[in-house]
Parts: C-alpha cells; structure tokens; sequence
C-alpha cells in the first residue's frame, strides 16, 4: 500500500459523506489517518484526522 491511497480514500469519504452515507464515510476516514501514520505523511495524517471529526459529527457522535 502506497501513500497516495490515502489520497483517493479522501475523495471517496467525501463522496460518501456528501451523498449521506457516514456510515460508510467514517471507515474510510479512519483509513486515511492510518496510512498517514504508517507512512509519516503528515499532510494525510491531518487530513484523516479532520476526516474522523467530520465523520463522527454525521453520525451524531459529538462527544468523540
């Protein structure tokens, strides 16, 4: 696995998130910050990272 894998994951938690699907977004997010860590990816970490919160907020989680 490559680090720009983690790039087209955020264009598909994007598309699951805006078409209404955190159930299917918030895996992906949670993807995205791993490769970032795994490849010390800094720019990919924050960006999984964000993708997390954003993706916890759809699902009604605000206490994570």
């Amino acid at each position: 696995m490559w680090p720009a894998r983690g790039f087209l994951l955020v264009a598909a938690f994007l598309q699951a998130l805006d078409g209404g699907d955190p159930t299917m977004a918030f895996p992906l997010a949670r993807e995205v910050a791993e490769i970032g860590r795994r490849f010390d990816d800094k720019d990919l970490l924050a960006l999984g990272v964000l993708a997390r919160g954003q993706g916890s907020l759809a699902l009604g989680d605000i206490d994570a």
